[in-house]
């Protein structure tokens, strides 16, 4: 029986080739940890009928294919291919890891048009760490009636588990993680959705700094600064769980934004014990008479409280002190999206809010060079804020209120301390107190 099957492989191999049009033999990617055995699948796409089939693929080094009493490689026939017999070998003049199946029957296909056609487990030696690609080649079909197909190649990603501080710098959009470390639930704006943070482990504290120079502070409490790494799980359905304020572990899914990042997941995660976390501040500016105005550039995700900003057509405006008077005109605008996050009051233009908002990074955004602060006008081209929740009040600087300096001039000032002439219904500041004109 087995040389008749190495016939029959022979003679597949030999036939006439045909390049199948969108069919394909592959395997999903997956995460294995040190030293576990795990199941894989192999699968077929298939919009031709077939009743045989051939693959080979590379495993990396550190995995490996569970073998048999006779030292072959075990594939193990599924539903698609029970009537189906399924050999694995290890081809003479080929690498360790390089493996063959190969599957045929006697007049029956394989049934149906998707999903796994065998199975087989890998093992992971100790110390197996880090991202790896199974490379899929020489893979062909036959049909009923003989005719040999050829299939593209096929690159599976095999991962370990990583930090989510990792992922963040390395992860490649597509790719399945599961996330080695326990993070803090922090935002949940609906039963689908979770944000949450890491430990700190990567935060920038260290690298960027807190003030210009000696005295000049930038921020309400820099000491409760941290600039960890944040990340959206999307879950597989609505839930009731409530994870924000509370530790969440088991992660493992794909992840679909690296920019901003996201991750799709089919299972829950796991709840665990309270981790309450309050949003940071920022205070937009150092209003010390410097000729540059700064904000720490937030992690993307980050969920933030942002103090204070002046909403006007679509964006926030982060006023400045000059010597006369209040403007935004020389500090550029931090791009707002409410699409998905907002849903409050509609913002009115030239109100002065507090913001608490998810920080999400525009498409192409740089990263900010280490140890330098960029000036609040270049981030509008970096950040977008997602408003959680706004709240109006007035206009305080990170070392002072900026209320009037006192000006008793007799003139009305908008929330922006900009002198109006003809003042017309609204909030407005007149010798040195706020005045409401209806």
């Amino acid at each position: 029986m087995v040389q008749y099957l190495r016939h029959i492989i022979t003679v597949l191999v030999l036939l006439a080739v045909v390049k199948a049009h969108a069919d394909k033999v592959w395997i999903e990617n997956f995460v294995i940890s040190a030293g576990e055995t795990k199941t894989v699948e192999l699968l077929l796409d298939n919009e031709i009928t077939y009743q045989s089939l051939q693959c080979d693929f590379e495993l990396p080094e550190g995995l490996s294919i569970v073998k048999n009493s006779s030292n072959q490689p075990v594939f193990t026939a599924t539903e698609r291919t029970a009537d189906h017999m399924i050999r694995g070998s290890q081809p003479s003049g080929t690498g360790p890891n390089h493996y063959r199946v190969a599957m045929i029957t006697f007049g029956n296909p394989i049934t149906g048009n998707s999903g796994a056609v065998a199975t087989f487990q890998v093992v992971a030696a100790d110390g197996f760490t880090g991202h790896h690609v199974i490379e899929m080649s020489n893979i062909r079909v036959g049909d009923e009636a003989q005719v040999s197909y050829k299939l593209e190649d096929y690159q599976c990603h095999v991962t370990t588990p990583i930090t989510l501080a990792e992922l963040v710098e390395t992860g490649i959009e597509g790719v399945r993680y599961r996330l080695s470390d326990v993070l803090t639930g922090v935002y949940m704006p609906n039963g689908a959705t979770i944000f949450a943070k890491d430990d700190n482990g990567f935060a920038r504290q260290g690298e960027v700094p807190y003030v210009v120079a000696a005295g000049q502070t930038q921020y309400d409490n820099p000491n409760a600064f941290d600039q960890s790494n944040w990340i959206r799980i999307n879950l597989p359905a609505s839930t009731v769980t409530e994870y924000a304020g509370h530790e969440v572990s088991g992660i493992e899914g794909v992840l679909v934004n690296k920019l901003n990042p996201e991750i799709d997941v089919k299972e829950e995660p796991i709840l665990g014990d309270e981790s309450p976390y309050e949003a940071n501040w920022y205070c937009p500016a150092n209003f010390i008479k410097q000729a540059d105005y700064f904000l720490m550039p937030p992690k993307p995700q980050e969920f933030a409280r942002i103090r204070w900003a002046v909403y006007q057509e679509g964006a926030f405006y982060v006023p400045q002190k000059t010597e006369t008077n209040n403007t935004f005109d020389l500090c550029g605008a931090v791009k707002a999206n409410f699409d998905a996050f907002y849903t409050g009051d509609p913002l009115i233009d030239g109100a002065v809010y507090e913001l608490t908002a998810i920080i999400r990074a525009i498409d192409n955004t740089q990263p900010a060079p280490k140890n330098v602060m960029p000036k609040i006008t270049d981030l509008s081209t970096q950040f977008e804020i997602c408003p959680v929740t706004a709240i109006t009040n007035r206009i305080i600087t990170s070392v002072e209120d900026l209320k009037t300096d006192g000006r008793q001039d007799g003139l009305y000032y908008n929330l922006l301390g900009q002198p109006v002439s003809h003042p017309s219904s609204g909030i407005y500041i007149h010798n040195g107190k706020k005045v409401i004109i209806k």
